[in-house]
């Protein structure tokens, strides 16, 4: 048991007057009140919190991502940065899971996320869509430089070799990358839709690579 709270009570008597029963059941009452008002806000949280994780590897799931997304495309109107959505697809992870074996699978996904939270700013945020699908949301960088080093140090913490007893597979990743303009910031589904098409892009490409989309336009963008 741990202490959540403090309630401090205070009447106006003298100081030789002790409490009454009635005072001291007006406090248990309202200790009690606020007590299990505490304790639904903390299960509450606890609730949004499962419901907005994954549970593999910590990162927000697809409805925490998109949550994100809603904070970052409003800040992204400020048009200070290069904002910019990534979206991860892992190459050969099928190949993992079927010659090494889906608890292996789940540990290189961890591996993953774990390798992805050391090269990013805290300002970025990484989410896991599902599968071996990952977004990261930029808003650290100042520069177009800036950008392409991350997405860099992105695709080389993605670039590993693993195995066990002789099998051995080359993990990489395919990357695709759309910056978001101030002017993009109305519509989720065109910024997930080019990113996504940059993403398979790469893929088709043999994979171990990253694309990046080009800007949309204001029709598309509405």
């Amino acid at each position: 048991d741990q202490i959540e709270a403090v309630l401090a009570l205070s009447w106006f008597t003298p100081l030789t007057q002790s409490l009454n029963m009635r005072q001291l059941s007006l406090a248990t009452l309202f200790a009690d009140f606020i007590g299990t008002a505490l304790y639904r806000d903390k299960i509450e949280c606890h609730l949004n919190q499962l419901a907005h994780s994954d549970p593999l590897t910590g990162l927000p799931n697809r409805a925490g991502f998109y949550q994100l997304l809603d904070q970052t495309l409003l800040r992204a109107q400020t048009g200070d940065r290069h904002t910019a959505l990534v979206m991860i697809d892992i190459d050969h992870f099928k190949t993992v899971n079927d010659t090494l074996g889906h608890e292996f699978g789940d540990r290189l996904l961890k591996e993953i996320s774990n390798r992805l939270r050391e090269v990013i700013h805290p300002e970025d945020k990484i989410a896991r869509l599902g599968g071996d699908e990952l977004a990261i949301l930029i808003e650290s960088a100042r520069h177009l430089k800036d950008l392409q080093d991350i997405v860099r140090r992105i695709a080389q913490a993605i670039y590993l070799r693993i195995g066990r007893e002789g099998e051995f597979v080359r993990i990489s990743a395919s990357i695709g990358v759309c910056e978001i303009h101030p002017i993009e910031t109305r519509n989720h589904n065109a910024l997930m839709c080019a990113a996504d098409s940059a993403m398979y892009q790469a893929k088709r490409a043999g994979g171990n690579c990253v694309v990046f989309a080009p800007f949309l336009t204001p029709d598309v963008a509405g």
